[in-house]
């Protein structure tokens, strides 16, 4: 059986962890796949991994240790494939697999570094732009979720092939029932429901979010925010709520594992994010019919109905607040059939999926 190594899954279960998680069932018939991560990283889906390998590694902040212990595993483990999802260039690992019998994947899936530290920040960038244009002709195949992914982490489209991720469409498909259950638990009878989904980060930009969603409050004072997600900017956005006394019209949701069902619950899907390498939540919440109000940032990829919206992040406040409201008294569509002629269903392209696996294990 072949053997492959997964690199660039982080601590929170997102777009990136999705699109192997989900591709798993069908991929651990064809080989062994074991997933690197750093030392200290804790791994909260350790659950969705099961039949694989985890493997630690030391951080790429200690690059000596990182590349010499990478080298040593890729070539005492024999993996066929090193597949790495990545956010940056990464010159020190298209390094440690050369000299070795493995193929090295790499799958863009950003378009810039969301690290809140600005000296960290800038050094990752340097350290991106020196992999870029030295090391980047060592990668035997480059794939990006989108076009301005591709063009981020290898320098252009050209160089590089689209393969979008994908979603279990019939988990999101709009469904009345879910609908008013939901809001029901939620007291959300009668409201306006704005939502979010996504890590409290700078990438995601909350902090704008919440002027935009004071201003439509203001606007329409039965409107709610529901945020879900977690992460190190979640106090100071509490924070600001507070201090603009909009505690009880936007409620903290924390992680969930039904997000489906609360995309029912919503009227309208916002994502002001500052940059996304595809935004694959914005598939999610279209998948469920919602209206979806993106930034300009969020790649023209991630469009699948008519009624998506993206908004120029230098419009102001008040006018992201009239497009929200606006887009929130738009009819619920079926959208699931939209969505696979996206290219943006999971049972759709899994055999697409498996073929391309398979080729790469037997060296196409």
């Amino acid at each position: 059986m072949k053997k492959v190594l997964v690199l660039g899954l982080g601590d929170t279960y997102g777009g990136v962890e999705q699109y192997f998680v989900t591709r798993l069932p069908y991929l651990l018939n064809q080989a062994q796949i074991d997933f690197a991560y750093p030392v200290g990283i804790n791994v909260p889906y350790k659950d969705k991994l099961r039949g694989t390998n985890l493997v630690r590694i030391p951080k790429l902040s200690t690059p000596f240790l990182y590349y010499s212990y990478l080298k040593n595993i890729i070539n005492t483990e024999h993996y066929d494939i090193v597949y790495s999802n990545q956010a940056f260039a990464n010159g020190i690992l298209y390094l440690a697999v050369q000299n070795s019998s493995a193929k090295l994947i790499v799958h863009a899936h950003n378009t810039r570094i969301d690290i809140p530290n600005n000296f960290k920040r800038s050094a990752l960038v340097l350290y991106h732009y020196i992999s870029r244009f030295l090391f980047t002709i060592l990668v035997d195949c480059k794939y990006g979720c989108s076009g301005k992914a591709c063009e981020w982490v290898f320098g252009s489209l050209k160089k590089a092939t689209i393969r979008k991720n994908s979603i279990n469409a019939k988990d999101y498909k709009f469904n009345s029932e879910t609908r008013n259950r939901v809001r029901a638990d939620l007291n959300l009878q009668g409201k306006i429901v704005f939502g979010h989904i996504g890590r409290f980060s700078k990438q995601k930009n909350h902090d704008f979010l919440i002027d935009i969603f004071n201003a439509a409050h203001k606007k329409e004072p039965k409107s709610i925010l529901l945020l879900i997600g977690d992460g190190e900017l979640k106090e100071s956005i509490k924070k600001k709520v507070q201090e603009l006394k909009l505690s009880k019209a936007v409620l903290f949701l924390g992680k969930r594992n039904d997000v489906p069902s609360l995309l029912q619950a919503m009227d309208c899907f916002v994502l002001p994010s500052l940059f996304e390498g595809l935004g694959i939540v914005a598939i999610e919440a279209q998948a469920a019919g919602l209206p979806c109000v993106l930034s300009n940032n969020v790649p023209t990829e991630a469009k699948v109905i008519a009624s998506t919206k993206f908004i120029d992040l230098r419009k102001s406040k008040d006018y992201w607040a009239d497009e929200l409201i606006s887009s929130a008294q738009m009819p619920r569509i079926d959208a699931f059939n939209l969505v696979k002629e996206s290219g943006y269903d999971l049972k759709t392209n899994m055999e697409k999926c498996v073929d391309f696996f398979h080729n790469q294990m037997d060296g196409e």
